[in-house]
């Protein structure tokens, strides 16, 4: 979780174009604008891209682990409660996009753009 919070925001914030490559690979739709970036995913294609980041940034993640294990611990760590001062940091806001009865089926947008 402090990895999501911290770096990988920070680059996502920044387009990192590993961090964008990482989200597109795991099928979250990305829209980058002039200097903002927009992400819609559901919450294993986010786990999945984080992973990935972590590990092209080194960070030392278990082989032999289990893969619904580790993600029902990312969601709880993630939507219980939500970090959204951690989000603000970094510009972003989440916002629920389509609503389901399970958390690896809801879609939800994180987004740094300025609100209308």
């Amino acid at each position: 979780m402090d990895y999501f919070t911290g770096p990988f925001l920070s680059k996502a914030r920044d387009l990192d174009p590993a961090v964008i490559s990482h989200l597109r690979h795991c099928r979250c739709d990305v829209d980058i604008g002039d200097e903002d970036i927009s992400m819609r995913f559901r919450l294993a294609s986010l786990f999945d891209a984080i992973w990935r980041s972590a590990v092209d940034d080194g960070i030392a993640l278990p082989n032999h682990s289990d893969w619904a294990n580790d993600f029902r611990a990312f969601c709880n760590q993630l939507m219980f409660p939500w970090p959204e001062k951690r989000l603000r940091h970094f510009g972003f806001q989440c916002t629920l996009v389509n609503k389901s009865t399970q958390n690896a089926t809801a879609v939800y947008e994180l987004s740094n753009r300025p609100s209308l």
